[in-house]
This record gives structure tokens, C-alpha cells and sequence, in this order.
């Protein structure tokens, strides 16, 4: 049975969490707010990032858009420059869940009971692959997928704040080879078709913040530059990968490149942390090609 909601609509509703994670959920220690010092309840900051007068939030993920309300449009030194602060990076590719319940089903004996999947596209599968192995040391790279599929959950869910917590995530590197990736829970193991007796953790919300947690070693900058080498290296493989298999492929992903490495853009060229700004240039059209999200994550070391 396929779900009752559009892949996007999923997508959206998960965005919607991850850009506040309230502060009683597990990562309150995820920081996030227009790249600053962690305001007091009383500070304008947070009317600027669209919550209620006099609240205050320890969990959050940092958006590339809390900086396009500021002056110019671009983070300035001071914001870069924050201390007590580690961050790293977590891209995402969403994927909408089809529940299976019948004998019949295609992988219904590795479970012995109802189950989820959702299927892996070749193409999609070796861009998370090759983007996971040259991100592996500043970022997480995680398909994700619910724990649901109807309309009445998925509106259950989101008035409980737990789209999120009711989805899981799985690394690229464990779906290699694979059509399938079927699962019960997050939190448990999933298994991938065709299964070989390899069982594999379907993480859920708290094992990823954990994760990145332990990940986070850099600071904002360097994250951000790291990320973005990571993204170019990327389509630079792809390019090579294609060139004698797609040359549609291949044409396109040169033409990127051209593109995010060209030193004309007047918007970037001199400003003020101008490697900065190409970087977050690379990562915003390198995210959209490659039709992956990416959001920056910050965590306090108080």
C-alpha cells in the first residue's frame, strides 16, 4: 500500500521539526539561531526567525535562509566567529514509505509480519554514495523515511511534533547493491533486498543527534568550506562516472561545475568572507542538482 501523502508534503512537515527541535526532545543541545550567540527569551532574534514574543530554544537546526533577512543578505564575520561552538552538516535524501501487509508481498518472509520499504533509484544510490565517502569526516549523509503512511498519521504526527521522532534513517553506504531497504521501526534493525543474513540499525532521531554530535569537531567556517569541497568533489566523480555511460549526464554536471567555479558572481566577488559565500553557493546548487538536502548543525560545548 502506497502512502496517503505526496513525498513533499512528508518532506516539508519534516523540515518544519528540524528547524526547531524543542528543547524537551533529545538534542537540546543542537544550537541554531541566525548564527549567533544563544539569545536571551526577551532578545528580537527570535520574532526575526518568526516564534512567539518572550521564547527562548535550545534546540534547533541552522538554516543558509536565517541569513538572508540580514543586512546584505550574507553571514558577517562576527557571526562566523561564534565560540563555544562545533558544528557539522547532515544531508538528506527523503524517501516516502510503502506499508506491505500480505503474505504475498515480495519480501514479506524476512519479516513474517506487516513491514515498510521503500525502493533505491541507481542513480540516486551512487550520488549518495560517492557524497557520504567524501563527506564521511564532517558529515552525515542518511536517506530518511516514516514510520507511517496514512493521512491520519502523518496529521497526528505533525501536531505532535513527531515526524521526526517517528521516522528513520539509514546510511547510504548499508542500501549498496540493494533495490530495497524494508524495515518495522526506527530504532531497530532494517534489512535491505536482496537480504543475505545482514541486518543493519534503521536509525532513529536520538542515535542521529548523537552522531552528529560526536561528529561536530570543526567550527562554523570551516564546516561550511569542508561541506561545499565535499559537494564539488562529488560531482567531479560523478562527472567522471558518467562521461563514458550518460553523456546528457555528464554534459550537465560539467556545465555545474563551470558554473559554481567561475569568479565572476559581483554578488560574491570581494565581499566580505567571500569564501564563505562561495561555498554556501556551491552547497545551494549542488543540492538542488543532486536533489539532496543539506542543513547545518551546531552544538554548544557549555
Amino acid at each position: 500500500m502506497k502512502s496517503e501523502f505526496a513525498e513533499k508534503q512528508y518532506e516539508n512537515f519534516l523540515n518544519a521539526e528540524l528547524y526547531a527541535i524543542p528543547s524537551d526532545q533529545v538534542a537540546e543541545k543542537v544550537l541554531g539561531y541566525d548564527a549567533t550567540a544563544l539569545p536571551p527569551a526577551n532578545d528580537p532574534i527570535w520574532s526575526y526567525l518568526g516564534y512567539p514574543p518572550s521564547f527562548s530554544l535550545s534546540g534547533t537546526v541552522l538554516y543558509p535562509q536565517h541569513w538572508t533577512n540580514s543586512p546584505g543578505g550574507n553571514p558577517t564575520t562576527k557571526q562566523l566567529a561564534m565560540t563555544n561552538i562545533q558544528s557539522t552538516s547532515l544531508v538528506l535524501q527523503y524517501k516516502r514509505s510503502e506499508y506491505l501487509k500480505t503474505k504475498n508481498s515480495r519480501q514479506y518472509h524476512l519479516w513474517n509480519r506487516p513491514y515498510y520499504r521503500f525502493a533505491v533509484d541507481a542513480h540516486q544510490q551512487k550520488v549518495l554514495e560517492i557524497l557520504e565517502n567524501n563527506l564521511s569526516k564532517s558529515a552525515l549523509v542518511r536517506y530518511v523515511a516514516p514510520n507511517f503512511h496514512t493521512i491520519q498519521e502523518i496529521a497526528l504526527n505533525r501536531q505532535n511534533r513527531a515526524i521526526a521522532k517517528e521516522s528513520g534513517y539509514v546510511s547510504p553506504s548499508k542500501l549498496k547493491g540493494h533495490y530495497y531497504w524494508t524495515f518495522t521501526t526506527p530504532g531497530s534493525w532494517g534489512k535491505a533486498n536482496v537480504f543475505r543474513g545482514e541486518y543493519e540499525t534503521f536509525e532513529k532521531l536520538e542515535t542521529l543527534i548523537n552522531k552528529l554530535q560526536r561528529l561536530s569537531t570543526d567550527d562554523l567556517k570551516n564546516t561550511i568550506i569542508k561541506t561545499a569541497n565535499g559537494f564539488l568533489d562529488t560531482l567531479n566523480e560523478l562527472n567522471l562516472y558518467y562521461t563514458e555511460r550518460d553523456k546528457s549526464k555528464s554534459e550537465q554536471i560539467e556545465f555545474l561545475l563551470n558554473l559554481l567555479q567561475s569568479d565572476d558572481n559581483s554578488l560574491i566577488s570581494g565581499a566580505e568572507n567571500e569564501e564563505i559565500l562561495k561555498s554556501l553557493r556551491i552547497i545551494e546548487y549542488s543540492k538542488i542538482f543532486l536533489n539532496v538536502d543539506w542543513k547545518l548543525c551546531l552544538f554548544s560545548l557549555d
